[in-house]
C-alpha cells in the first residue's frame, strides 16, 4: 500500500492563506469591541442610569469583556504560531499578515491597558480595586 497522499486532496495553499486572513481580521475587529468594552467599563456614567446607557448593554460588557478578552489572546497566539509558521513560504502573505496581527496584539494591549490603568490609580487614590465612582 502506498503511503503518499495524492496532491489532489489538500486544498490549495491560497485557501488555507486566505482563510487565515479573514480569521485575523474578524480577530481584528474583536480587538477594537474590546478597546470600546474597556473604555465603556471604565467610565463612572457607564454604571449608572444617568448615563443614558441601557441595561442590557450593561450586562453585556459586564459578563462578556474578561472572557472576550482571554479568548482573543488565545485565538491571537495561535494565529501568531500559524503566521509564523508561513513567514518562510509567502513573504508577500506573511507582511500583510503580520501588520493585522501586530494591529491586533496593539488593540489587545490597549484594552487591557486601560482596565489596569484605571485600576492602579484607583488604589493610588485609595478608592476599592474596580471603582467607578458614585452610582
Amino acid at each position: 500500500m502506498n503511503a503518499r497522499v495524492h496532491p489532489d486532496n489538500h486544498p490549495p495553499k491560497i485557501w488555507l492563506g486566505a482563510g487565515l486572513m479573514v480569521v485575523t481580521c474578524i480577530v481584528l475587529c474583536l480587538g477594537v469591541l474590546l478597546v470600546w468594552f474597556a473604555m465603556l467599563r471604565e467610565k463612572p456614567a457607564f454604571w449608572s442610569p444617568a448615563g443614558g446607557y441601557s441595561n442590557r448593554l450593561r450586562d453585556v460588557v459586564a459578563h462578556i469583556y474578561l472572557p472576550l478578552w482571554f479568548a482573543n489572546a488565545m485565538v491571537l497566539l495561535g494565529l501568531s504560531r500559524a503566521c509564523y509558521s508561513k513567514v518562510g513560504r509567502s513573504i508577500r502573505f506573511s507582511v500583510v499578515a503580520l501588520w493585522i496581527l501586530g494591529a491586533c496584539w496593539g488593540l489587545l494591549a490597549t484594552a487591557g491597558m486601560i482596565t489596569v490603568s484605571n485600576n492602579i490609580l484607583n488604589l493610588i487614590h485609595g478608592q476599592p480595586f474596580h471603582h467607578h465612582g458614585k452610582m
